[in-house]
């Protein structure tokens, strides 16, 4: 009878035994799982902060780029437009004239619509205003903040007027701001772009 339970105690204690090793690794695996939930959630966070990153990065050089476009359209107009009488053409546009003449960056060609797109790939409107005495440049298609930088900056002592918008504007037409007849304060350019993909600067310059 004590043999018997010795016995019994036996097992009870061993079933003990059994049991805390279960309950001491099912702790173990919910641990792990809440550690990978965490490493997953820092991952995610870090892979955002990444895609942001580029992403601004990204804009900022289309900016710098779009910039040196508008500045490569100033000096292509007036170099090819120096020997007329005006800015108006009987033989077709100012944008034509520039590709024909392979007076601006290829990069900037639409060679199936035989048009001009910026950085963003936004279209570019050039034409006459004020009977030729002076030309509008319009860049449509900017982001809401590449919009807003490039109205603060100072184009030079040609730029007669600059007008910002949150839609598309046409050069020549009357849409957008007023217009400033210099660089706009960041405030004012803030206000003038609005907050889309679908911002749009119109330059006139003599």
């Amino acid at each position: 009878m004590k043999a018997m339970m010795l016995r019994v105690a036996g097992r009870g204690s061993e079933a003990r035994r059994e049991f805390a090793l279960v309950r001491a690794a099912a702790r173990r695996k919910g641990l792990t799982l809440i550690e990978t939930a965490m490493v997953l959630a820092i991952a995610a966070v870090f892979i955002a902060g990444v895609m942001l990153f580029f992403q601004n990065a990204s804009i900022s050089a289309k900016t710098n780029e779009a910039t040196s476009q508008l500045a490569a359209i100033q000096q292509a107009v007036r170099t090819v437009y120096a020997g007329q009488a005006s800015y108006d053409s009987a033989n077709g546009t100012i944008v034509q004239g520039l590709i024909a003449t392979r007076s601006v960056p290829s990069k900037m060609v639409n060679t199936t619509t035989q048009s001009l797109r910026n950085a963003f790939n936004g279209d570019v409107d050039i034409q006459p205003v004020a009977n030729g005495a002076n030309f509008d440049v319009v860049f449509n298609g900017l982001p809401s903040d590449a919009c807003a930088k490039m109205l603060t900056m100072d184009f030079g002592r040609g730029l007669l007027s600059v007008s910002g918008s949150a839609t598309v504007q046409s050069a020549g037409g009357s849409s957008g701001s007023s217009g400033s007849t210099g660089p706009m304060t960041p405030t004012d350019a803030g206000a003038a772009c609005g907050n889309s993909n679908t911002s749009s600067i119109k330059w006139t310059f003599f």
